[in-house]
């Protein structure tokens, strides 16, 4: 199987890192391959410990590399909401063709030209959301390219973050021998794949349900107005069931998985569950229903908190829709919760494709989905060029990292980015 183009995202979360392989046939994504492996080095969304981040990475793409039968030398980075501000910014440029045609330049140009802001020591610019485009004073224009016009602008969002937390997340990701294409937001691809144009135009709350941290973004009139991260997700609960079991962390992650509820009424008060004591070979034995009502305690407790958090984001009345994604939202009966506590329309996006039917998987997809619509807009490649790249026919889509798997030798790196890319990157550290 030959490609030509793949766009290879990474996301490196506190639970858990994935990559996905993918292609774009039009405008939908052809998944090639997708991993993940457990995180080491990471907590509450933040980079503890170089040395064991580096190998988390490294170990999720040589997984992926197995997968693909292809060396990868560069991502698009998923950047963590944490320490993220967002600003209007205001953008004009006079269209440079002759013949007054908006071109993909214009657009690049005026982006640039609206990203040109005094930050303060400790903010780092990420990128610059467009919203709206005037042309000649015509405005509510999204994509201005092939129409005429003298005077081109821009109203959009300048995203900054704290230089501390992203700067080590790009050390590890360099020191794991790759090159970073760009970074992105994680809620502008989550949104991409997740949310509707109506919802983001009607009114839409976003949460991501992560292991480590829960991020909530506002989406209104298409545009991302807020975005919120706190510092608690799922493992939360898996702490919970931890100690009131007196179980392992590990045994408590198991239960949780297999037999968790997020709502009191989807559980089985007759279904039965071994329990592993914690520093001894007994077991105690719980109902599915004792376990749930540990859950549903401390989800009824995070929701209500969101709940709380979106009044103070100035969502005065309840939004058009709430979707939940992230690895959390895979716990049954959390819709059901949800529902409950929010009172309004409530969805949990689960990625409909073949192999990453898991919603732990929705940052990195989206995050190749917002690359390509990023990129056709502006005039910037963010895939891959790869020639006589053959996938193995037997190899699964979805690949967990073992233990027990050897590890192959490493090969040659050869990075083939482009030079602007590498001169951004370069720039995060000495500019």
């Amino acid at each position: 199987m030959n490609r030509q183009e793949l766009y290879i995202s990474l996301d490196v979360g506190t639970s858990t890192t994935k990559v996905v392989v993918a292609e774009i046939l039009g405008d939908d994504l052809n998944i090639i391959g997708a991993c993940y492996v457990k995180s080491k080095g990471i907590r509450k969304g933040s980079v503890i410990d170089i040395d064991e981040t580096i190998q988390t990475i490294n170990q999720a793409m040589k997984q992926m590399e197995l997968i693909v039968d292809l060396k990868i030398a560069n991502v698009l980075l998923c950047v963590s909401s944490i320490g993220v501000e967002l600003s209007p910014c205001f953008g004009v440029v006079a269209v440079a063709n002759q013949d007054k045609e908006i071109m993909t330049e214009d657009v690049s140009r005026v982006l640039d030209a609206a990203s040109v802001v005094s930050l303060s020591q400790d903010k780092e610019f990420l990128t610059v959301i467009p919203n709206r485009f005037t042309v000649d004073g015509v405005d509510e224009i999204k994509d201005p390219r092939g129409m005429i016009g003298i005077r081109l602008e821009m109203n959009g969002t300048l995203v900054t973050v704290k230089k501390t937390s992203f700067y080590n997340i790009i050390r590890c990701v360099e020191r794991a021998g790759l090159e970073i294409l760009e970074p992105f937001l994680q809620t502008l691809g989550a949104s991409a794949l997740s949310l509707s144009k109506e919802e983001c135009e009607l009114g839409a709350v976003l949460i991501d349900f992560g292991g480590g941290t829960t991020t909530v973004s506002y989406y209104l009139d298409g545009c991302l107005q807020d975005t919120v991260v706190m510092l608690f997700g799922s493992d939360l609960i898996t702490k919970d069931l931890s100690t009131v079991l007196e179980t392992s962390f590990e045994e408590a992650e198991r239960i949780k998985e297999k037999y968790g509820r997020a709502y009191l009424p989807a559980a089985d008060p007759n279904q039965v569950v071994d329990v592993k004591i914690l520093g001894t070979q007994e077991q105690h034995q719980f109902t599915q229903y004792e376990i749930t009502d540990i859950i549903e305690a401390r989800m009824e407790e995070i929701f209500r908190f969101i709940y709380q958090t979106l009044d103070h984001m100035g969502i005065g009345q309840a939004p058009h829709s709430i979707v939940i994604s992230g690895g959390g939202a895979m716990m049954h009966g959390i819709y059901e919760l949800a529902q409950e506590i929010f009172d309004t329309r409530v969805r949990v996006y689960v990625p409909d494709f073949i192999g990453v039917r898991n919603a732990m998987y929705t940052n990195a997809l989206g995050t190749i989905l917002f690359a390509h619509q990023y990129g056709k807009l502006t005039g910037q490649k963010f895939h891959m060029g790869i020639k006589n790249m053959t996938v193995q026919e037997d190899a699964p889509l979805i690949h967990h990292m073992s233990k027990k798997r050897q590890e192959q030798e490493p090969k040659e790196v050869k990075t083939k980015g482009e030079k602007a890319a590498l001169k951004k990157i370069f720039k995060y550290f000495w500019d």
